[in-house]
């Protein structure tokens, strides 16, 4: 049985996006993709997914065009991953708004 529904056809774009980034390994790949890790033991150790995990997000998110991977430099943010930026600030700005967190353990200064 599938964990969630598969949004890939759906017509509405918010749908659309969410089979793609609503994944949380999928949001927290790409927190540490723009904090400047690329190799795949360093988003392992950043996010501490599973081996399996992190190869199964990493796959999906070649394929959903968000990364490439490059021998000598690991996993790259395609220009559609670029994109995604500021929907992770949009999380991180909705977090902060609704608990007080003196000091974000992981600020995201990108």
């Amino acid at each position: 049985m599938p964990l969630r529904s598969d949004w890939s056809t759906a017509t509405c774009p918010i749908a659309r996006s969410a089979d793609v980034l609503a994944d949380p390994w999928v949001l927290l790949i790409l927190r540490e993709l723009f904090s400047g890790r690329t190799r795949f033991d360093e988003l392992r150790d950043a996010t501490g997914a599973a081996d399996s995990v992190l190869a199964r997000r990493l796959a999906s998110m070649t394929e959903a065009g968000l990364v490439r991977r490059d021998d000598e430099r690991g996993y790259l943010l395609t220009e559609v991953g670029r994109e995604t930026l500021p929907i992770l600030h949009a999380y991180a700005r909705f977090t902060l708004s609704l608990i007080h967190i003196s000091e974000p353990t992981r600020p995201l200064y990108i």
